[in-house]
């Protein structure tokens, strides 16, 4: 026979164990999560809109039919309800940038990147992106550089006003980028 201390003893330890395999499953769940998204935020670093960086000619013009301008040279653009697309092809003829920029009251807005869109303040940028890897200044522009991203915005007087996408540079992720897909 057991004494009442023994048995309590038992399934403090038993209470023990669950308590340890429930905070190991949840670790694993929260690795293989933080995997998914970490993979996701490099998939929206290769995309934007409907196209994706490194396509061919052929896939591009399939997906957004026949430039407005620059059909088979290095740069394309397209004009889509005031929404503008411009568009380099590297050497080997596969999308190497995408940019977008949109007129004022445009019916079609430039899609956005990660929660950032065309009129986004730069303080909207700095929260859900983070620091930017790089900065530039040309006349009354700011460029804010994310090589991780892939991803220029430029900004006038505080408000993004182009977009423009390309290869991403190697690297993880900033844990902010991944967060905050974590979040949406």
């Amino acid at each position: 026979r057991r004494s009442r201390s023994e048995k309590r003893r038992r399934s403090v330890l038993s209470g023990r164990a669950l308590g340890r395999t429930i905070a190991a499953v949840m670790v694993l769940i929260l690795i293989g999560y933080t995997a998914i998204i970490v993979s996701r935020v490099r998939t929206v670093a290769k995309a934007y809109g409907s196209v994706t960086i490194g396509m061919d000619q052929r896939q591009v013009r399939y997906v957004l039919g026949q430039p407005s301008a620059g059909d088979g040279g290095p740069l394309w653009k397209y004009d889509d309800n005031g929404m503008r697309l411009q568009l380099r092809f590297a050497p080997d003829g596969r999308l190497a940038s995408v940019s977008c920029f949109q007129d004022e009251g445009a019916v079609e807005p430039c899609p956005g990147m990660l929660g950032v869109g065309v009129g986004s303040a730069e303080g909207d940028v700095l929260a859900r992106l983070g620091r930017p890897d790089g900065e530039r200044y040309e006349g009354d522009a700011k460029q804010m550089i994310y090589l991780g991203l892939g991803v220029v915005f430029r900004l006038r007087q505080g408000q993004v006003v182009l977009i423009s996408h390309v290869r991403p540079a190697g690297g993880l992720p900033q844990w902010r980028q991944v967060a905050w897909l974590m979040l949406s």
